[in-house]
């Protein structure tokens, strides 16, 4: 229900919406939960909990950027300007399809605009997915990585509520 431009928001004040954006974007961007993990130093108990620094790719941000990009992008085909293009030239006497195919037969992402000339024009993706992958997003964890960004907002909404229940240091 929208009314007075006030679509999707959480109250119909614009001052409270004003300081709810401001809250959740802040529990986004400084989110940075600990991971704990087996060490696996021989030389200690394997029993031994060790906690690392902080890795950027448990933040809640990123479950956000990997879901919306690996949505957006799964199985988009991707064409290639001339200046994305990667210019080469084949050995004297083969193609460019020739050339590439081994390349190609071993899994090698991309595609090659001209495979009849010795004057290969390369582009390194020919859909969406390649470009992500390098970056450990995959479109099969998409749901996963929002259920991680519900229940961070919702753990992080809850103890809000709690300490503003529970903590009143203006009691005189």
């Amino acid at each position: 229900m929208c009314r007075n431009s006030n679509c999707a928001a959480l109250t119909s004040s614009p001052d409270t919406q004003t300081a709810d954006t401001r809250l959740l974007a802040c529990m986004a961007v400084r989110a940075r939960p600990v991971r704990v993990r087996l060490n696996i130093n021989p030389n200690l108990n394997p029993r031994c909990l060790h906690i690392p620094d902080t890795d950027p790719s448990f933040s809640s941000f990123t479950r956000l950027i990997s879901g919306l990009v690996s949505t957006e992008l799964h199985d988009l085909p991707v064409r290639c300007t001339s200046a994305e293009l990667n210019l080469f030239s084949a050995p004297p006497g083969q193609t460019c399809g020739d050339y590439m195919s081994a390349f190609f037969a071993a899994g090698g992402a991309g595609y090659i605009t001209d495979n009849s000339t010795s004057d290969c024009s390369y582009c390194a993706y020919s859909v969406g997915d390649q470009f992500y992958e390098p970056l450990s997003i995959s479109f099969d964890t998409r749901w996963r990585d929002l259920g991680i960004l519900i229940a961070f907002c919702g753990s992080n909404l809850f103890f809000l509520f709690l300490g503003s229940r529970y903590l009143n240091f203006n009691r005189r």
